[in-house]
Parts: structure tokens; C-alpha cells; sequence
């Protein structure tokens, strides 16, 4: 009996033991297969053994594309992380993860706490094995007077505008457009169906886009893009490209001076539109945007003008440096080649920037008068020529786009075609205001200004 009672009192010794050097045990995270969650997502899972008396947790998964977690051989390593005090943590947590068709990606849970430190359990890996959806590019809707409609279809559009796996930041979709078949120069518009002129219902959206300049053919498609700014996790998809040529022509009236003006300035399609904004000497091979979607398109285009001048002119104001190259702009050391003047470029043959001369003989010969159309401000401006009396035209108060946005409100500056102080960082233009107007003015030629051009 003695011998059964020391037996037991043993037994009760080791399993006390035991129980205390479980007790001391630390966390541990333990990597779990990784589940499929449905469109691009998957669900990292893990779990902690020896959860106990610690004190603070942070908790979540090491991502990488590399099984090394090599983080200068990888930008995807990302973390996600939580934190939980021992009563409220949960011995099980997952995590949801967008990821790129067909990319293998390595995981492994990690735990660490204010007594221990950092731990990592397995890793372990999956490829993302999903399909992106269907894409289809119908058409367009060509208005004359207002704007191009384009529209597209995604497949299962509407689930997932309507599926609470989703949330708006996880993707878009919109149309693609470049005047490059390749598309290697992409403006992409997003839908943003806060706005009236673009729409989605069931799988099909529809968006209202500027008109372009006539004759130029557009190439545009269908896009959708998965996006995490968390994870820096990405991906486009593009449906087949159409192409459309709108057949909008420009006009002039006749002032009986020695040039006709045109109705409109390039890239507007009625008198009162801004129109776009150029630099000196820029052709203009991009996007040509009109007044309602002056600010997120004329960004896109006028940087590339900002970037062109800076690769030809990098010194800033070294004129020394300047007068070895200007003559790609000029011909006889003052004019802008017709190669270079954006008029002759997109209009085409017949019609070029005016001069500093023809701009003083508007003002010296025409009646201008202050006046607002469609909410623009500008002034009519009527010929005093016998025979020509009651034609005018009316030049908008544009502005002029510098540093990155529409800067000099209520004024007008459009570009003339002479060159400033022999030197293409300086370039005259026309200069008018409310109760003013310059002959002429001298910018920096990188300035967005606007253009109105003449013809014979």
C-alpha cells in the first residue's frame, strides 16, 4: 500500500511538472493551408498554440513572391497585422489577401510579444488559379455638339458591384484610350458613377468622354483593374481595341483682315470652349480635351509637354545653352516652324498659330466688347472693316496652364508663333484681361497656353 501510495504521489509530481512546463511553453504561430475566397482574393489562415499569460500580441502573415522573404528581391512583402491581449485573441485568424492570376506567392504566419519577441511558423505557398472576367468593347456614340459616348461590357459586372466581398477601393473598370495602336501610351478613364454621363447597369457602363480633334484616329478598349495599395498588388485587363475618326471640321469668319480667324480654339468645338493647352512648339500628339474635362486630362497631357521641353532643355535658364538648339523651333531665327506649330500639325495644311502682328491688327481693327457665353467670360470681338461690319468672333478668357494647374483666372493668353528674345524657353503670346489687352506678351514657353489659329 505504502509502494501504490508513493507511485501515485510520483505520478501527481510529473504531471505537475509537466503542466508547469506547458505553462511556460511561449506562443507559437502555426501556418495553415491558404483557402480560395472568390474573384482575386484567397485566405490566409493561421493559428497560436501556447496561448497564455502574455501580456501584449501582434499578430498576422509575411508575404512574398520569393521563398526567401528576401525583401530587396521582392516588393510584395507585405504584413498584415492585428493586436489582441491574451483574453480576447483568437487561437485561430485569417487574413484576406488580393493576389495575381497565376502568381505562386509564400506565406507563413508570425506572432510577437513584449516577453519573446518574433516568431514565424511554416511557410507554405499556393498560385493564385482564378480568371479574370470576359471583356467586350461595343462602341461609341459620336454627339457633334457635346462629347463621345463609349461603352463596354464586363461579365459579372453587376454581382460584383453588389457583392459585400468587395468594397469600391478593390477595383475599376473604364476605357482605355490612345491615339497609338499599340497602346503604348494609355489615358485610362475610370468609371465614377457618381457622375450623370457615366453609367453602369447589369454587365454594361457607359462613359462620356471629350471630343477629339477631327481627322485623328482614337484607339479605345474595354479595361478592368484589380488594385491593393496595402499589398502594392495590381493587375490590368483589357478587352480588344476599336478605333473611331470624328468628322468634326473646324471653320473661320472673315474679319476683312489679312487673315481669317477660326470660329474656335483648338481642341474646343464651340466658340466659348477653352479648348486645350499647349506648349510652345508642341504638336500635340496625345489627347486633346475640351472644357469639361479640363483638369484630370490636361494633367496627363500637359506633364508630357513639361517632360519633352526638360529632355531638350535641361540647364533651366542658360541662354548660352539655349541658342545652340532653338533653331528646331524657328525658321529665320523668329518664327515657329510649321512643322512645330500645332495649328498646321492637327488642323492641318491650311491653317497655322497667328502672328504677334495679326493679333495687334485684331485689336487695332475690331470692336471688343465684354461679353459671357454659357457661363464663360470673353469678349466678342466685331470687325470695323467697310464691307465686313457685324462679322466677329469671340475669343474666351482661357487662362493658362502652369505647374500643374489653371492658373491666371479671368485673363486671356494665347500663343503667338514669334519666338521671344531668340530663345525657346521665351515666346510671345497675346495677354488680356477685363479692361486690357497687351500686343503682346512674353512667357515661359513650357506654359500651357491656348491657341486660336488663322487661315488665308
Amino acid at each position: 500500500m505504502k509502494k501504490f501510495y508513493m507511485f501515485v504521489m510520483s505520478l501527481i509530481l510529473v504531471l505537475s511538472s509537466c503542466e508547469k512546463e506547458n505553462e511556460s511553453l511561449a506562443p507559437a504561430p502555426i501556418t495553415l493551408d491558404a483557402e480560395y475566397e472568390g474573384y482575386w482574393f484567397y485566405n490566409l489562415q493561421g493559428e497560436v498554440q501556447n496561448l497564455n499569460s502574455y501580456t501584449f500580441l501582434d499578430f498576422g502573415f509575411l508575404i512574398s513572391t520569393s521563398p526567401s522573404f528576401n525583401s530587396d528581391s521582392t516588393k510584395e512583402l507585405s504584413l498584415i497585422t492585428g493586436m489582441r491581449y491574451p483574453d480576447s485573441f483568437p487561437k485561430h485568424f485569417t487574413a484576406k489577401m488580393p493576389t495575381e492570376s497565376g502568381k505562386t506567392y509564400y506565406y507563413k504566419a508570425f506572432l510577437f510579444t513584449n516577453d519573446d519577441g518574433y516568431n514565424t511558423g511554416d511557410t507554405k505557398s499556393f498560385t493564385a488559379d482564378w480568371q479574370a472576367p470576359e471583356l467586350e468593347t461595343v462602341g461609341y456614340k459620336y454627339d457633334k455638339d457635346k462629347s463621345l459616348t463609349l461603352t463596354g461590357t464586363i461579365e459579372g459586372l453587376a454581382a460584383m458591384r453588389n457583392d459585400t466581398l468587395l468594397k469600391p477601393d478593390d477595383y475599376s473598370y473604364g476605357i482605355e484610350l490612345s491615339m497609338d495602336e499599340s497602346f503604348n501610351d494609355v489615358y485610362y478613364v475610370p468609371v465614377d458613377n457618381s457622375l450623370p454621363s457615366q453609367t453602369a447597369q447589369n454587365d454594361t457602363f457607359r462613359i462620356e468622354v471629350p471630343l477629339f480633334i477631327s481627322g485623328k484616329t482614337i484607339y479605345y478598349r474595354t479595361s478592368f483593374r484589380t488594385q491593393s495599395n496595402k499589398f502594392n498588388i495590381s493587375e490590368s485587363f483589357h478587352s480588344d481595341a476599336k478605333d473611331l475618326i470624328i468628322d468634326w471640321q473646324p471653320s473661320f469668319v472673315d474679319l476683312g483682315l489679312s487673315v481669317k480667324w477660326a470660329t474656335c480654339n483648338i481642341g474646343g468645338y464651340t466658340p466659348s470652349d477653352h479648348g486645350d493647352y499647349f506648349s510652345w512648339g508642341w504638336t500635340g500628339t496625345n489627347y486633346y480635351i475640351n472644357q469639361e474635362s479640363i483638369t484630370a486630362l490636361t494633367d496627363w497631357y500637359y506633364n508630357k509637354q513639361i517632360s519633352g521641353w526638360k529632355t531638350q532643355y535641361p540647364y533651366g535658364y542658360d541662354e548660352s545653352y539655349y541658342n545652340k538648339d532653338y533653331t528646331i523651333y524657328t525658321d529665320n531665327d523668329t518664327l515657329l516652324k510649321l512643322s512645330r506649330d500645332a495649328a498646321y500639325t492637327l488642323w492641318g495644311a491650311e491653317w497655322r498659330i497667328p502672328s504677334d502682328q495679326e493679333f495687334i491688327e485684331l485689336r487695332s481693327n475690331c470692336t471688343w466688347t465684354l461679353e459671357t457665353i454659357s457661363g464663360v467670360d470673353g469678349y466678342r470681338i466685331t470687325s470695323n472693316i467697310s464691307g465686313f461690319e457685324g462679322n466677329s468672333i469671340f475669343l474666351p478668357m482661357s487662362q493658362a496652364f502652369v505647374s500643374g494647374s489653371i492658373q491666371e483666372p479671368n485673363t486671356g493668353h494665347y500663343w503667338t508663333r514669334c519666338i521671344g528674345l531668340k530663345n525657346p524657353m521665351m515666346s510671345n503670346s497675346f495677354y488680356f484681361g477685363p479692361n486690357y489687352a497687351h500686343d503682346r506678351f512674353i512667357s515661359l514657353s513650357y506654359y500651357g497656353l491656348t491657341i486660336r489659329p488663322v487661315t488665308q
